[in-house]
C-alpha cells in the first residue's frame, strides 16, 4: 500500500510520533521517514535504500544525505 500524494502537516507529525513512541530504534526510523517524505524518490528507489546509505555505523547522517530530508531529520529530533 503506497502512501497518498499529499500528507497534510498533522498526518506526517503523527507517524512520527507513532514511530517514535513505538520503535525499538525511533532515531534510526525517523531518520528513514524524512528521507522517505522529503525525497522525490520513487517507490523502486525508496525499496532498494539501505540504512548504510543514510547513516553511519555512529548513527550520524552521512555527509551525502543532505538538503531538506536532513532539515526534516532535526526538526523532528
Amino acid at each position: 500500500m503506497g502512501l497518498p500524494q499529499l500528507i497534510e502537516k498533522s498526518q506526517r507529525d503523527w507517524l512520527f510520533r507513532v514511530t517514535k513512541l513505538n520503535s525499538k530504534q525511533p532515531e534510526r526510523d525517523q531518520c528513514l521517514l524524512a528521507f522517505f517524505f522529503g525525497s522525490a524518490c520513487t517507490t523502486l528507489e525508496i525499496n532498494r535504500v539501505q540504512l548504510k546509505d543514510v547513516l553511519n555505523k555512529s548513527g550520524r547522517l552521512n555527509r551525502s544525505y543532505t538538503g531538506c530530508e536532513a532539515q526534516w531529520y532535526e526538526n523532528v529530533r
